[in-house]
């Protein structure tokens, strides 16, 4: 399933290629991005609408051994397959970001708000993220 899954690495059946896949995942994210509010997950988005005042790019991490054990707890997988899991996912995503966008996938300077979840409880990274995001917003634009 292109958009679903942990991995989805599979080319949509709409798209001859990957790379006419990444060029119409493209299209598709910045018209969506002038739609208005709007939460996009991945696909390079933060690359894309980098440029986009409005965008406000997060990256949510935490340590592998809390990632594996979400997966398991998640997916129902035992200790080995979650740990296949996680590291073919950061494989692919950092190659897909690598080859397609020519950036590195852990790069804090993509990103607006990096939060590390193993060390921020899920309800305060909830209301950090909110309580950025409302300040990017009304922020004045910067000089790049």
């Amino acid at each position: 399933m292109p958009f679903g899954g942990i991995l989805s690495p599979a080319i949509p059946p709409f798209a001859a290629t990957m790379d006419d896949y990444v060029h119409m995942v493209g299209m598709v994210i910045r018209d969506l991005a002038k739609s208005g509010d709007l939460l996009i997950v991945g696909r390079g988005s933060q690359v894309l609408l980098r440029h986009l005042r409005q965008a406000f790019h997060l990256q949510v991490v935490a340590p592998f051994e809390q990632r594996v054990e979400t997966i398991m707890e998640r997916e129902g997988l035992e200790p080995r397959q979650a740990i296949t899991r996680v590291k073919a996912s950061d494989q692919t995503r950092r190659e897909y970001l690598r080859r397609y966008h020519g950036v590195e996938w852990l790069d804090p300077t993509l990103y607006d708000l990096v939060i590390n979840t193993g060390k921020i409880p899920l309800p305060l990274a909830v209301e950090v993220v909110v309580a950025a995001q409302g300040e990017a917003k009304t922020a004045p634009p910067t000089e790049q």
